[in-house]
């Protein structure tokens, strides 16, 4: 797998481990080691820069980078919540 999709698989892996390395994440009883795991985030998402590069032109890559970084980074969150809440029942 190359280009656009392992980009995209990556950039959702990276901002997972990020969001699970945040003491206020709420998928998990405890976070995740908040060095290593927000270290292992960062490199998902340069791989996934990278693999976006071969998948599509160099603007069009970083903006889709982005787009998905904050889109991911304010979604994950939300998700957290909603299950903590269907937990809870």
């Amino acid at each position: 797998m190359h280009g656009m999709g392992a980009g995209l698989a990556l950039l959702l892996g990276g901002c997972l481990l990020i969001y699970l390395a945040s003491p206020n994440q709420r998928w998990r009883a405890r976070p995740l080691a908040g060095v290593p795991g927000r270290t292992a985030g960062a490199l998902l998402l340069a791989l996934a820069l990278y693999q976006l590069q071969h998948g599509m032109q160099g603007v069009a890559a970083v903006f889709t980078w982005s787009l998905g970084v904050m889109l991911m980074l304010a979604l994950l969150p939300f998700l957290g919540a909603l299950l903590h809440v269907y937990r809870g029942r």
